[in-house]
């Protein structure tokens, strides 16, 4: 036993009154050690884990990766199997071994599960994970080719052909994960390197290939994953009566002891009362806990860039963590709950103890809360900050009115003793949210105004936003009457300033999780073009290249910027010089390769403004010019070329003596179903702005820059720079184009060359891809290719074009940036 126990202010402990240490022959911790099988108590609940939802979906994503290489065998397979059979011939017994464990591994965890006490539903959810997988893999093996006769004899036989995907190997799989919740953490180890071991040797004993055994490996998982999804899953309660003598080890004698609602970070928690009769929280941190706070920290990481403070592994660790906050709070002089014992029993759970009299915030009634009640909040989490502690997760059910009617903090598990200024300001954001969730918006600032500095008021508004706060308290600002804009808006009133922009806590948005399926669906199609190709015929076309033509569409492509030059000055209602304007667009591609180009462009723009004495909000107003007099010039090229036939788009074989035209194709177009489809969207657009505020905000204020923005537009002489200058842009973008095919001996019309950089620009400015990385390379492949221009040239041409205007002019852009500063422009 290892921990300590409160025991007064003396250092001292009468030995008579210390817990006996357990010794390692005691029954106690045969029974909780190596000798106990399961996790948890037979009637543990059941609980559905986000974990469990993102492993299905990683696993059903990567089953969808793998069919591409199935069934196999490739290259990999055969040499992996090549690599096996080089082996000394005495690992033969190895490998027959360890398969044969894993699959009785499989069957004795069912056994168990059979005739085991109280484990019937254990059973259950095991027999619907092997119809699972059992189902899914026969429906793999059906669509990659294989018979049902041929998907039982894989499973019920060694010497058939390999099947993709292992059958017999899914099965075990998903045997073996669907119990591991409800195992000790050594046997779950066991279980699982088992597995490991048997699924190699069934490579080896060529029972099955590798990209089959991966699969089959995959497929357990995801129909393991599934079932916990459905039915829930065990999360390695310790039994009460273990937590008794746990308990009785570190000198804690407890009564009356009561499962607690789990902690959101996955660590049980337990009530009851002393032999004082003092009410005391019990938190577990169990040996066997299948899902706890490092999980639930990494999780917080990945979605926000200041996540709960990473867990250590060791669960004795998190204990003693939370204890010396605790007590060093209370050294300092902060209202507590008091920690009375800490530290790892003999059954290896890391067990704190703290009391738990009084009453949490959300139990009180409205009538109960006061504005002092209020201020006490307040100052206990000031005189915790005063001590060099953040609390880290400020939540209704930590805010607590002892028994004594004083307030006081608990729950420091997330807490930190080196807190930078975002903690702070976090933990202020969180207690006002709080205390609004159980008065009102009015009450709550009130009190705030009171309680912290004009600047400590100021500074938290930007962390009034559900990222900031914890799942708990979420949950209670979802229940109240106001919205959280509400209380940014009350904040900013109090404190006589305008809203600032909120804090950018998230790290996972529906933006970036867009960016990301882009990304991946350009690099899907850059591989597949390359692939198609054959990275041999690439290098070929590469050594064949005429690089004057190379040399000239790097020299080509600084113009490129002038164009864009001309076109700011003319979208500019103030005076601008043209060579510090110039320089502006060379920096912008400088930046460009770090952030999307209308970013870039942006502040950039602002900051020039500012420099030079213009005012910086024009610079919105420039850029909306900017686009809408590119899309103008955009728009008229691709009209007139397919009005006039100038490009011919998909040309047949040869051998068909016959062509086939834009116009030809538009002939051939349901024009009546775009149209259906084009009101559709559109009725859709305005339901949209119509039904979200945000939304329709977000209109307005771009229509009202963009009205601003037209004004210029009355100017003859800024309306033909925009022109003038948007139209030599793309103009020389298709010089530059037309080089980097004749350096592959290609050549193409100047109206297709104009048509296919105007769709490609048009296309990658959708993208919110920092330099349309891969998008303009794919894009301009399909565009070449279909005016007649082979593939592997069509590819060779892109990538030249896009290192001339896109990879090289960061080299003259980081000069331009930094003659700009130096000159004082930026």
């Amino acid at each position: 036993m290892s921990g300590t126990t409160e025991h007064g202010g003396d250092s001292t402990v009468d030995p008579a009154t210390t817990p006996r240490a357990v010794g390692r022959l005691d029954p106690r911790v045969w029974r909780r050690g190596a000798g106990q099988l399961w996790s948890s108590a037979a009637d543990a609940p059941l609980e559905r884990r986000p974990t469990d939802v993102v492993l299905m979906v990683v696993t059903v994503v990567t089953l969808a990766l793998l069919s591409v290489p199935a069934p196999g065998p490739g290259t990999v397979d055969n040499a992996v199997t090549q690599l096996l059979d080089a082996l000394p011939g005495l690992l033969g017994w190895f490998w027959e071994t360890a398969y044969t464990l894993a699959l009785g591994w499989a069957l004795l965890l069912v056994v168990l599960a059979a005739f085991g006490r109280s484990r019937r539903r254990l059973l259950l959810v095991q027999l619907v994970a092997a119809i699972l997988a059992l189902g899914i893999a026969t429906a793999l093996a059906y669509a990659e080719g294989g018979t049902w006769s041929g998907v039982w004899d894989a499973l019920t036989s060694q010497d058939t052909g390999r099947i993709y995907p292992a059958v017999r190997l899914s099965l075990v799989v998903a045997i073996v994960a669907v119990s591991s919740p409800h195992l000790a953490r050594p046997y779950r180890r066991l279980g699982w390197l088992l597995v490991s071991f048997g699924a190699v040797a069934g490579v080896a004993l060529e029972i099955d290939l590798l990209v089959g055994a991966i699969a089959g490996v995959v497929l357990g998982v995801a129909a393991a994953s599934a079932v916990h999804v459905a039915f829930g899953s065990p999360g390695g309660r310790v039994p009460l009566e273990l937590v008794v003598d746990e308990l009785e080890d570190l000198g804690v004698h407890v009564r009356e002891l009561e499962h607690a609602p789990t902690d959101r970070r996955g660590v049980v928690t337990a009530t009851g009362t002393d032999d004082s009769g003092r009410r005391i929280l019990v938190r577990i941190y169990g040996r066997d806990a299948f899902e706890g706070s490092l999980i639930a920290s990494a999780w917080s990481r990945l979605l926000y860039k200041d996540g709960a403070p990473a867990t250590s592994v060791g669960r004795q660790t998190q204990v003693e963590h939370e204890a010396f906050l605790t007590l060093y709070a209370e050294r300092a002089g902060v209202p507590v709950q008091p920690v009375l014992a800490a530290g790892t029993a003999w059954g290896k759970d890391a067990l704190l103890v703290r009391r738990d009299d009084g009453r949490a915030l959300p139990d009180l009634a409205r009538d109960e809360v006061t504005d002092e009640m209020l201020h006490g909040f307040w100052a206990a989490l000031t005189s915790l900050h005063a001590a060099g502690v953040a609390h880290g997760q400020v939540r209704p059910h930590a805010l607590v009115v002892r028994e004594d009617g004083t307030e006081a903090l608990s729950d420091l598990a997330s807490g930190t003793s080196s807190p930078d200024a975002n903690d702070v300001v976090a933990d202020n954001a969180q207690m006002l949210v709080c205390t609004a969730t159980v008065t009102d918006v009015e009450t709550a600032v009130r009190v705030a105004k009171a309680a912290l500095p004009h600047d400590d008021l100021v500074g938290l508004m930007p962390f009034l936003q559900p990222a900031a706060l914890d799942a708990e308290t979420k949950t209670a600002t979802k229940a109240a009457e106001w919205k959280m804009a509400e209380l940014r808006a009350a904040v900013a009133e109090a404190t006589g300033v305008e809203e600032p922009p909120l804090e950018k806590l998230q790290r996972v948005t529906i933006a970036s999780v867009f960016m990301i399926v882009v990304l991946g669906f350009v690099a899907w199609s850059v591989i597949s073009a390359v692939a198609g190709i054959g990275i041999d015929t690439l290098i070929a076309e590469f050594k064949g290249a005429d690089w004057s033509w190379v040399l000239v569409a790097i020299l080509i492509a600084p113009f490129i910027q002038v164009g864009q030059a001309i076109a700011t000055l003319g979208a500019s209602m103030a005076r601008l010089r043209f060579m510090p304007v110039l320089g502006l667009q060379y920096a912008i591609s400088f930046l460009g390769l770090a952030v999307p180009g209308s970013a870039a462009k942006i502040a950039l723009t602002i900051r020039h403004l500012q420099l030079v004495g213009s005012n910086p909000t024009a610079a919105v107003a420039i850029s909306v010019i900017n686009t809408l007099g590119g899309l103008l010039v955009q728009v008229l090229v691709i009209v007139l070329t397919l009005l006039t036939g100038l490009v011919v788009l998909t040309p047949s074989s040869p051998s068909s003596g016959s062509t086939s035209t834009v116009g030809g194709a538009l002939a051939s177009v349901n024009w009546t179903l775009v149209l259906i489809v084009l009101v559709v969207l559109i009725v859709l657009a305005v339901l949209l702005y119509l039904a979200v505020p945000k939304v329709r905000r977000f209109v307005q204020d771009r229509a009202a820059d963009s009205i601003d923005a037209l004004k210029v537009l009355r100017s003859p002489t800024k309306l033909l720079l925009i022109l003038f200058g948007s139209v030599l842009w793309n103009v020389i973008a298709a010089m530059a184009l037309g080089a980097s095919l004749r350096a592959f001996d290609q050549t193409a019309t100047f109206a297709e060359l104009i048509l296919i950089n105007t769709l490609v620009s048009l296309f990658a400015g959708l993208m919110p891809i920092p330099g349309n990385i891969g998008v303009s390379e794919a894009a301009l492949t399909a565009g070449l290719t279909a005016v007649g221009i082979p593939q592997s040239a069509a590819l060779s041409a892109a990538i030249v074009y896009r290192i001339a205007t896109f990879y090289v002019p960061p080299l003259y852009g980081a000069v331009a940036l930094k003659g700009m500063r130096k000159r004082g422009y930026l």
